[in-house]
């Protein structure tokens, strides 16, 4: 058995009841936005030098500590379906491309340092532009 405070017991039944149903894209990327909100001091391990993988090593390239990490050991999105904490589970859960990838997680773009806050900004800055697949989408129905 788990001891959890209180104020543990309430984050996690406000959480439950507001994951219920399937959620868009938009909604996925805010709530880890959130999540990583939440320890907004701490410090996340960025993925190395993903630009100098192979596509292969780079779909399944991962890291304790890092934002993917984070989003994984969330039951919601779990529930949601992100089926683990690679950079291929985050581009298909999210439906993010590889340059997205590269912007949030790759550390030549945090000088060493990746903080949590920067790294939810970043997450809702790509949230707030179409997917590909949304334009995709939207073009054809239009015809």
């Amino acid at each position: 058995m788990e001891y959890r405070t209180l104020h543990d017991v309430e984050q996690m039944a406000q959480v439950f009841r507001a994951g219920v149903g399937k959620m868009s894209r938009t909604e996925r990327l805010e709530y880890w936005a959130k999540l990583l909100e939440r320890g907004q001091d701490q410090r996340l391990r960025p993925l190395m030098q993903l630009e100098f993988l192979s596509r292969a090593e780079r779909m399944r390239a991962r890291a304790d500590g890092s934002p993917l990490s984070i989003a994984y050991e969330d039951p919601i999105l779990q529930g949601q379906g992100l089926a683990g904490d690679t950079v291929k589970d985050a581009m298909e859960f999210f439906n993010l491309s590889e340059g997205e990838i590269h912007f949030l997680l790759c550390d030549c773009h945090y000088n060493g340092r990746m903080e949590a806050k920067v790294v939810a900004d970043r997450i809702r800055s790509i949230s707030r532009k179409p997917s590909v697949m949304g334009f995709w989408r939207q073009l054809c129905a239009g015809l």
